[in-house]
C-alpha cells in the first residue's frame, strides 16, 4: 500500500463538474452517450481489482449527493470508507466506516464536535470483484467505450448495472433504482495508517449485531425520538 501511486485507464473521464451535476438524468443522459459497445472484444468471463488501492467516488440517491473516499486493502482485509453528505435523510452528514475483517468488527465514526464511534459485527470480507469473479455473480453485458476509455458493463436480474475499467478491473460506475454512483481519483496503494480508526473507537468494547441499516441505526442512537 506504500508503493507508488499511479493512476487508473479510466482516470480521463468526465470533470468533477459532470459528476457533481445535480440532476441524474443529466449526469446519465450525458454519460450514456459515450457507451459504445465494442463488438469485436470478447466477453469478459470476470476479473477483480487489484489488492490494494484507494479512490473517490460521487454518489447521487433520493437524499441528495454524497461524497465517498475508500479506501481498500484485500491483503490484510481492511476497508474504511468515508462518507460525506446526504447520508439516508439522516441528521449525520459525515460518517466514516473502518472495517477490521481480522478482528471481526467494525466502527462506524461519526466525527465532529459530538464525535462517537459505534463498533458494529461486520459481514464476512468480499474481494472487490465483477463477474464470476464476484460471490453475487453480476453478468457480462458488453466491453464498452466510457468516457473515451475501455470499459466492461455488467448487470444483475434487479437492474443494477456496475462499470469497471478493463485494464485494472477497477470501479468506475454504478447504478442502481434508488443510488448511482461515478467513480474518480484512483490510485494504487495506500498508507497502511489511514485503516487506524480514531482513538474515541477504543472507548467501547460492546460490539453491536451488524444492522440492516447501519445508517438508521446510529441515527437512532444519536438522536433519539
Amino acid at each position: 500500500k506504500t508503493k507508488g501511486r499511479t493512476t487508473t485507464h479510466c482516470d480521463t473521464s468526465p470533470p468533477l463538474s459532470v459528476y457533481m451535476h445535480p440532476s441524474l438524468v443529466v449526469v446519465y443522459v450525458a454519460l450514456s452517450l459515450v457507451f459504445v459497445p465494442l463488438s469485436t472484444a470478447a466477453p469478459n468471463p470476470g476479473c477483480c481489482a487489484p489488492s490494494q488501492w484507494s479512490i473517490n467516488a460521487t454518489e447521487l440517491n433520493n437524499f441528495g449527493s454524497v461524497t465517498h473516499t475508500i479506501y481498500y486493502d484485500a491483503v490484510n482485509q481492511l476497508v474504511r470508507w468515508n462518507r460525506v453528505g446526504n447520508l439516508e435523510g439522516a441528521a449525520i452528514t459525515s460518517l466514516d466506516l473502518y472495517t477490521i475483517y481480522p478482528k471481526g468488527i467494525e466502527y462506524l465514526y461519526t466525527p465532529g464536535p459530538n464525535a462517537s464511534c459505534v463498533p458494529y459485527g461486520p459481514d464476512a470480507f468480499n474481494k472487490w470483484c465483477y463477474g464470476s469473479m464476484d460471490a453475487d455473480g453480476e453478468k457480462f453485458v458488453s466491453n464498452i467505450t466510457a468516457a473515451g476509455q475501455a470499459c466492461t458493463l455488467w448487470s444483475n436480474t434487479i437492474g443494477m448495472q456496475w462499470v469497471s475499467t478493463q485494464k485494472e478491473c477497477m470501479p468506475f460506475m454504478f447504478r442502481s433504482a434508488g443510488s448511482s454512483f461515478l467513480y474518480y481519483d484512483a490510485a494504487m496503494g495506500v498508507d497502511p495508517n489511514v485503516f487506524v480508526p480514531p482513538a474515541i473507537c477504543h472507548t467501547s468494547s460492546t460490539k453491536i449485531a451488524r444492522s440492516p441499516s447501519p445508517f438508521a441505526a446510529l441515527k437512532n442512537k444519536l438522536f433519539p425520538q
